[in-house]
């Protein structure tokens, strides 16, 4: 019997499924108080200071990290406006409102130097 990609990748899930729901931490597997202060010291040490950019109208747009989540979302639509729409949130609708009344190599300007602020784009060359 011949089974679709479909089929096959539901049966690999519920493998995966099935492990998860049976996997049982080993005995001597580190504690919950040290495995948070793992995380918590590494949270400590990955503070990253947001991107800072002064808009043609004066005012000063203020970038926060992107989250794994809209690292995904970029890395999904793989586009600069994408990267400007996810990572601006609700500060798109200035951002356009200034520089993307600009002619358009300023504001694609702008999105590089964004973008390679938070090290996306980058040559691998």
């Amino acid at each position: 019997m011949t089974t679709t990609s479909n089929e096959g990748a539901a049966a690999a899930f519920g493998m995966a499924q099935q492990a998860a729901a049976s996997y049982q931490a080993p005995a001597n597997s580190v504690s919950t108080d040290v495995a948070q202060a793992a995380v918590d010291q590494y949270r400590a040490e990955a503070q990253y200071e947001p991107f800072r950019e002064l808009l043609p109208d004066g005012s000063e747009l203020l970038v926060p990290w992107p989250t794994g989540e809209q690292m995904m979302r970029i890395a999904e639509s793989g586009s600069e406006i994408a990267v400007a729409k996810v990572i601006l949130g609700d500060q798109y609708d200035h951002f356009m409102a200034t520089v993307g009344q600009r002619p358009f190599p300023e504001m694609m300007k702008f999105i590089e130097r964004m973008m390679k602020y938070f090290g996306m784009g980058e040559s691998s060359a």
